[in-house]
């Protein structure tokens, strides 16, 4: 599984995310603004009876935090994302050009073979 290290929404509103170096991958970075964070995620605007379903998490969690400290943190990112996506989610959302990442050549089908589990 990737690490992801997560900027403070105050210092920038761009969402960073990391490829794990263990996952055989060149290591790279993408980044997504939270107008683009909030698209992805299908968020808008919802009256109290079509709430978004991280309302729910977010209620899980802090019902949960109280019997287990290690849902702390969780809790407070899950209620800090929510309050970023209600405050800079509905801006606009800006196109950019997204290169193609470069991956590494696949090995050939002899290489593959000859790495099978027997």
């Amino acid at each position: 599984s990737g690490a992801s290290g997560v900027r403070h929404p105050r210092s920038s509103s761009r969402r960073q995310l990391r490829v794990s170096r263990e996952s055989g991958l060149p290591a790279r970075t993408f980044t997504v603004t939270a107008p683009e964070l909030a698209h992805l995620l299908g968020w808008e605007r919802h009256s109290d009876s079509n709430k978004h379903p991280l309302y729910a998490v977010d209620t899980l969690l802090q019902e949960g935090r109280a019997e287990d400290e290690t849902l702390e943190t969780l809790c407070e990112n899950v209620t800090e994302l929510i309050r970023l996506l209600e405050t800079d989610g509905a801006k606009p959302l800006e196109p950019r050009e997204l290169s193609e990442p470069m991956l590494p050549a696949p090995d050939s089908l002899l290489a593959q073979w000859s790495a099978r589990p027997v």
